[in-house]
């Protein structure tokens, strides 16, 4: 069994993965997961076939853009470029359908919620809403949107590694950094969520979060005096599933035999004819020395 060490970069990456797992694990305990799908559902129910059309048309536009480009990567070199789309190349060298789809999933779903909001409009859209604060500048008051509603409260949910296609892009900011407040979240677009019930589970939302943040504080400390995998797995034997595939399969290759290294003597660091030119180098250093 080889040795692997544990890096900084692996180290991360078992982090994240642990905290992936305990924010799906916690999100599973409060519903929210169940409510999240319910939601992308019926935004994806009412844009309707057109939609799903489109998302199939901009992945099929995807994987023949690559075909195409890698008919021609002979031509590339490492300063030239296929066609350029959306800011950057989607040449052959190292790029994926997925990156070539005119349409991106997306990994954030921003919501403001609100059981006092009439329910007619649950699952309405919802742009540049943002709460009152005070500026730590000026320390002036700063009024909210005037879209806002008393009783609001903004959440985020993360995808995670799976990120989905919807009708539009979701995005905000959870904090201001001109409020002096810890929370005043700004919003470009959300979805509102008035239903009483989907909001009672959103939420949890936070403490989710800040479950999962509490145990990933305690993970860091566990991980950090680790100096290898092995040492790793050994102690945290259900960690196995955090740890990337490549590091595992590193880790189970034979162990490289070291090179023994031989004893290197004195006398082996001067051939003979050196040996006389040296001795006499070395009497005449001393020589000089005692004339000092």
């Amino acid at each position: 069994m080889a040795s692997v060490r544990m890096t900084i970069e692996l180290r991360e990456q078992i982090t994240e993965a642990y905290r992936r797992q305990c924010q799906t694990a916690y999100n599973a305990e409060h519903d929210v997961d169940k409510t999240i799908n319910t939601v992308t559902s019926k935004l994806l129910d009412e844009a309707g076939p057109q939609f799903q059309q489109l998302v199939k048309t901009a992945e099929d536009f995807g994987k023949q853009m690559i075909d195409h480009d890698a008919r021609y990567k002979k031509h590339y070199s490492q300063s030239t470029y296929g066609y350029t789309y959306s800011g950057g190349s989607i040449n052959a060298l190292g790029n994926s359908a997925e990156n070539c789809v005119p349409i991106r999933r997306t990994h954030e779903l921003w919501m403001v919620c609100n059981p006092a909001r009439p329910i007619t409009e649950n699952l309405t859209t919802l742009a540049d809403w943002r709460v009152g604060y005070e500026s730590k500048w000026s320390e002036k008051w700063e009024d909210p949107s005037e879209n806002f509603v008393e009783g609001d409260m903004a959440y985020l949910h993360n995808f995670g590694d799976e990120p989905i296609y919807l009708p539009f892009v979701t995005s905000g900011e959870e904090t201001n950094y001109q409020a002096k407040e810890d929370y005043a979240p700004q919003i470009n677009l959300a979805v509102v969520i008035s239903d009483p019930e989907m909001c009672k589970v959103l939420q949890e939302i936070p403490k989710a979060k800040q479950k999962a943040s509490d145990m990933v504080d305690k993970f860091k400390q566990f991980i950090e005096p680790i100096t290898t995998l092995k040492k790793f797995l050994d102690e945290f034997p259900g960690g196995k599933g955090l740890v990337p595939d490549d590091k595992l399969q590193a880790m189970a290759a034979p162990a490289k035999k070291r090179a023994t290294t031989s004893t290197v003597k004195a006398d082996d660091l001067l051939t003979p004819d050196l040996k006389q030119e040296f001795n006499e180098v070395m009497l005449e250093s001393t020589l000089l020395g005692d004339n000092k």
